[in-house]
């Protein structure tokens, strides 16, 4: 058997301030939802509609993304699908899909940022932890 190809690539606008949180074992993680923004053409007017996507971010990456992303921030996700199925106590089947981010580009700076460096985005990589 062959590993199917799982590779997801969105760019939107950070809906808020990254939340982290850390395993037992210490390693960071970091919850971003990214709106993404999709511009069409219907009855002759230019219609918009944004997606709202979860991303999960680990260790160094997560902490670079909770110190220095805010919210509005235009950032590019590179990462896996992942989905969750659990039933709940009262045995109602749920499934959430999120991306599983394994590079977070840094597109635009906050306005606060932008005086004190020349340099416009920044990249972060790392290996996912499983």
């Amino acid at each position: 058997m062959t590993n199917a190809l799982n590779l997801s690539i969105i760019e939107g606008r950070l809906v808020r301030v990254p939340e982290i949180r850390r395993t037992t074992g210490g390693k960071a993680i970091a919850t971003l939802t990214i709106a993404v923004n999709e511009v069409y053409k219907s009855e002759g007017k230019f219609q918009s509609q944004a997606t709202f996507l979860n991303c999960t971010v680990w260790d160094k990456v997560a902490e670079r993304c909770t110190q220095y992303l805010v919210k509005g921030q235009l950032v590019r996700i590179k990462g896996k699908l992942h989905q969750s199925i659990w039933i709940d106590s009262n045995g109602t089947k749920h499934s959430r899909l999120e991306i599983i981010a394994v590079n977070v580009d840094f597109l635009d700076r906050p306005k606060k940022y932008k005086d004190q460096t020349n340099n416009s985005s920044a990249v972060y990589t790392e290996a996912v932890p499983f």
